[in-house]
């Protein structure tokens, strides 16, 4: 909530300060409820109205010697799964990891790609470093970057990054579960980004061979149901939403409790065409699909009389 604080506050000024700019912002959020953490003390604001700043530096003491480093990327509801991870390295395989908040991908590949665009039409004036290599020249070890996107939006940034990357996305076909299970259906949670850390530092010889391999089986990397993010650690005991789109009511209620997520669905109200809003129809292909190779929540109860739910 405080980097939108921030960024709304410095659009503000832009667009209507004393020296108006002709430029527009537009800021996309998520919908995930999740415990919003008090603004860092000292917080690099120029590095987050810039698209990305340092969160969370990464704690080598105790480790002794040099241990192994990596940086990890993550924007929005993903900085609970860097931090995860940021935990996880540390704690079992004695990595240190720097964590980065990413408040935009495309602000820091518009500012790099204006710098090559400098570069290439006035070559002989000094040359400008784009923004995110100017941050992480410094930093130590393979780069690790995550959304709740697909990979393409934080591949964006891959030529500029002065070191080894890679990028952890949601790309492939939709997957009906809870947050937890398709975020490690998709693998961009925090064992997920630990696991890629690690296999970037064994390629390097900087943690043991085996040491990846080690940690998907300790992490049940496989396994959607051993997936954890979005519990309540990260939001409110009960929460319920209801939502639609611009032309449907909402009619789909999330319950998000301590044992996980339940979804209660229903037809919206009205004269409905009979094959509109399906539901007996969903609830007959989920019972189908249950004992099936096609992972598919599981369907509890279905209720067909409208007095019930309205």
């Amino acid at each position: 909530s405080y980097e939108i604080a921030h960024i709304v506050q410095d659009g503000l000024r832009r667009m209507y300060g004393e020296n108006p700019e002709d430029i527009i912002y537009y800021l996309t959020m998520y919908n995930e409820p999740i415990v919003q953490p008090a603004q860092p003390e000292g917080i690099d604001v120029d590095g987050l109205l810039k698209g990305m700043y340092l969160y969370s530096a990464g704690d080598d003491a105790g480790l002794g010697g040099t241990p192994p480093r990596c940086q990890l990327l993550a924007s929005g509801v993903g900085m609970p799964w860097a931090l995860e991870a940021q935990q996880l390295l540390r704690d079992d395989w004695g990595v240190v990891a720097d964590v980065w908040s990413v408040t935009s991908w495309t602000e820091l590949r518009r500012e790099a790609m204006d710098c090559d665009e400098q570069a290439f039409l006035y070559p002989e004036a000094e040359r400008r470093t784009p923004y995110i290599t100017s941050v992480l020249q410094d930093r130590v070890g393979p780069v690790v970057a995550v959304s709740d996107y697909m990979k393409q939006v934080q591949d964006q940034i891959r030529p500029w990054i002065p070191e080894e990357f890679s990028a952890l996305g949601t790309d492939g076909f939709g997957f009906s579960d809870t947050r937890a299970a398709a975020r490690r259906y998709f693998h961009v949670d925090g064992p997920s980004m630990a696991v890629r850390a690690l296999q970037m530092l064994a390629d390097r010889g900087w943690v043991a061979e085996d040491a990846p391999g080690k940690a998907a089986e300790k992490y049940r990397l496989l396994d959607v149901t051993a997936g954890a993010s979005g519990n309540p650690e990260w939001a409110p005991p009960v929460v319920r939403l209801g939502y639609g789109s611009f032309i449907t009511p909402g009619t789909v209620y999330d319950y998000v409790v301590a044992t996980g997520e339940f979804v209660l669905r229903k037809q919206p109200p009205g004269d409905l065409l009979p094959s509109a809003h399906a539901v007996d129809r969903e609830f007959r292909v989920l019972r189908a699909l249950a004992d099936s190779d096609v992972p598919v929540p599981r369907a509890l109860i279905y209720h067909d009389d409208p007095a019930l739910l309205g």
